[in-house]
């Protein structure tokens, strides 16, 4: 039984670097990978026979938040667009929260369709241990800007304020490859994370003939140096229009090498 009173609705918030963003859901997962043994011998008289716990093994922390895009978390969005950026970022369901400091991330992905809004999500992963705590509920009611306290100052973006020529729908992925390295320590944490390539991938459906390599949201936009690795076009009955789709992945530019710019943003 419990008497404890919990705020539901939008009474819970999200931030990147502490600046909060329209969150739609978010977790923190803790894997813990402990070391088993198996008897070598399993007799079938014996009444339990079960493997055996030989060491803690490792852990590892990881962070995951979905949000609604706004102009302020769309720039601290483009701020991540740097191979082994360092963030923090925090969920909270207006009663408690969880903090994941120090963070790489897996993947951002940023998306806009027709009839919607702009969504994006972070996956990230960090060395340190996630700190849970108790929060104050009123903090997180709008997301506001002093002195206006109470009004809501940032509006989510529809799709109509990001796209390209005759694009029906996209998503922006970035894919940053993070490994955990454990050390020769009496620790269940990595030591650090090894962060190596990273590349960007554009899925868009349009209405003609596209060959789009960027595409805008709002006065901001993403250009991607690479190749158009697939391509389609799809009728999908007749209450619907035929529709082009292309996919363009990132890549250096050989004569340059690995360390050219996969991504040019305005």
């Amino acid at each position: 039984m419990t008497n404890d009173q919990k705020v539901l609705g939008y009474g819970g918030a999200g931030y990147i670097n502490s600046v909060q963003v329209l969150i739609t859901s978010g977790a923190v997962n803790t894997a813990n990978n402990i070391s088993y043994l198996n008897a070598v011998d399993i007799l079938p008289t014996q009444v339990s026979r079960s493997r055996m716990k030989h060491a803690d093994g490792t852990r590892l922390t990881t962070i995951n938040l979905n949000f609604d895009l706004t102009d302020v978390s769309l720039a601290e969005v483009m701020s991540l667009y740097v191979r082994r950026e360092v963030f923090d970022i925090e969920i909270n369901d207006g009663n408690n929260s969880g903090t994941l400091g120090n963070c790489f991330a897996n993947n951002i992905t940023l998306s806009g369709a027709a009839g919607g809004l702009i969504s994006g999500s972070i996956q990230a992963t960090s060395v340190e241990e996630a700190v849970y705590s108790s929060i104050l509920a009123s903090r997180n009611s709008f997301v506001r800007e002093p002195p206006e306290v109470g009004i809501r100052s940032q509006e989510p973006l529809a799709y109509y304020f990001s796209g390209n020529i005759d694009v029906r729908s996209w998503t922006l992925t970035m894919n940053q490859e993070v490994s955990p390295v454990y050390l020769n320590e009496n620790g269940v944490n990595p030591g650090y994370l090894k962060v190596a390539r990273w590349d960007f991938q554009l899925d868009v459906v349009t209405y003609t003939d596209q060959s789009h390599n960027n595409i805008e949201v709002r006065t901001n936009s993403w250009t991607l140096q690479g190749d158009t690795t697939a391509s389609a076009y799809t009728f999908n009955g007749t209450t619907d229009f035929g529709m082009f789709s292309h996919t363009f992945a990132s890549a250096a530019d050989i004569t340059t090498g690995a360390g050219d710019s996969i991504i040019t943003i305005v």
